[in-house]
C-alpha cells in the first residue's frame, strides 16, 4: 500500500484569481476518508498535507453532515413508500369502507 502523502499528491490543483487554492474533489475526499478512520489525528494530517487544520476540519464536517442527510433522505424515502403501500393496500380491501 502507498504511504498517504504518495496518494495524496496533488491535492492543490491550482489557484482562484484572489489566491486561494483549488483542490482535487477526489484526493479531497480521500483525504476527508482518511481523517474520519479511528484515531487519525486531523491536525497531523492537514500538517502532512499542507492544508489549513481549520479547513480539513469544516471538509470532514460537511462530509460528515451530507452522509446524514443522505441516510435520513433514504429513511424517509422508505417510510413514505410503506406508507404508501399501507394505503393502498387498505383502499383495495373491500372490506374497508369508508364514510366521510
Amino acid at each position: 500500500m502507498q504511504k498517504s502523502t504518495e496518494v495524496l499528491s496533488g491535492l492543490v490543483v491550482g489557484h482562484k484569481s484572489d489566491g486561494r487554492c483549488r483542490y482535487d474533489p477526489q484526493v479531497k475526499q480521500e483525504l476527508i476518508r482518511q481523517c474520519m478512520k479511528p484515531g487519525v489525528s486531523v491536525a497531523r494530517m492537514a500538517m502532512q498535507h499542507a492544508v489549513n487544520a481549520n479547513l480539513l476540519r469544516t471538509w470532514i464536517t460537511k462530509a460528515q453532515r451530507a452522509i446524514e442527510i443522505r441516510w435520513l433522505g433514504e429513511r424517509l424515502t422508505t417510510r413514505i413508500e410503506h406508507l404508501a403501500g399501507a394505503r393502498q393496500q387498505r383502499s383495495r380491501n373491500p372490506f374497508n369502507e369508508r364514510f366521510d
